[in-house]
Order: C-alpha cells, then structure tokens, then sequence
C-alpha cells in the first residue's frame, strides 16, 4: 500500500544523531562531500519510508517503552521510527 501523504520528523535525539553523524563524516574522515551526499541520501530514504512507511521490520523488544517502534538501515546506520498514522506522520526517534 503506497502512502502519498506522509511526512516524517526528527524527534530532537534523532536530529541530534544526524547532526552528530555529518559531522563525524565531515570533521574527523575529513570528507564534506561524502557528508553532503549523506544528508541528500538520508532524505530521499525518508521520501521513500514517508510513500511505504510500512516497509521497516518492527522491533521485537519488551524493554522498549513503545511496540511499535521499526527499524529501516540508511547506508551504516539504523533508522528507528514509529507511524503516527491519525497524523500522517514518520516520527523518527533514533538514528
């Protein structure tokens, strides 16, 4: 099923993960190019998640404050979201 109303957002620990992963990229591999087409690659997969959010493997585990959080892989990372479907919205809690 494709969803064509979704949008996705970074709770502020992801966007500090993000923030923190360019940087890392950028700073002490010393390869701002590689970081720059990290963030564009990062945000044509949350385009992607945001048409098929149902496309994640949803996380099995009981010490999880939620049991709906799922998990999609970004290049050598993992992304962890849930769906706030009455919302229409990718809540994006960890990367």
């Amino acid at each position: 099923m494709e969803y064509n109303n979704f949008s996705y957002y970074l709770t502020n620990r992801a966007q500090n993960d993000l923030n923190n992963i360019v940087k890392y990229i950028d700073r002490e591999l010393c390869n701002r190019d590689a970081a720059i087409s990290f963030i564009q690659y990062f945000e044509k997969e949350m385009d992607n998640l945001c048409k098929f959010p149902n496309i994640g493997s949803r996380l099995n585990n009981r010490y999880l404050k939620r049991n709906d959080i799922c998990k999609v892989t970004v290049k050598n990372y993992i992304v962890y979201y849930f769906v706030e479907k009455s919302k229409n919205m990718i809540v994006v809690v960890r990367i």
